[in-house]
């Protein structure tokens, strides 16, 4: 039968549990650092007539929406259709930007960048 050294033991699991803790701190101060950098992601399109530019927060909200003089000459169903085709590809722009800070911040293989890959784009499911 072996014999254990419980001491031994018992400092081993302290200090396992230290380097758990400060793992998991890190972690936490990752996360709260991403959180704060995806609230200044911003998607920009420009539609490929130069006329519309969009811009979207990783929420998907549209921010800004520019208007070039030309595009108002437009007939209105061909701009709005392209001022629409433009937005989402602001949002599809800012989901890129924070999957690559997700990627980079938590590795490519985390189950936190799956799940905020699933929620940023719905339509690749």
């Amino acid at each position: 039968m072996t014999r254990i050294d419980w001491r031994q033991w018992a400092d081993e699991s302290v200090v396992q549990v230290d380097q758990e803790t400060k793992s998991a701190q890190e972690r936490a101060a990752d996360v709260t650092r991403f959180r704060s950098d995806l609230e200044q992601v911003r998607g920009r399109a420009t539609s490929r007539y130069l006329d519309v530019t969009a811009v979207a927060d990783v929420n998907g909200r549209l921010v800004d929406l520019q208007l070039a003089a030309d595009a108002v000459r437009r007939d209105p169903r061909d701009l709005a259709r392209i001022i629409l085709d433009t937005a989402d590809d602001a949002r599809r722009n800012a989901a890129d930007q924070a999957l690559a800070m997700a990627r980079e911040t938590f590795g490519a293989d985390s189950g936190l960048v799956a799940r905020l890959a699933t929620d940023l784009q719905p339509d690749a499911r």
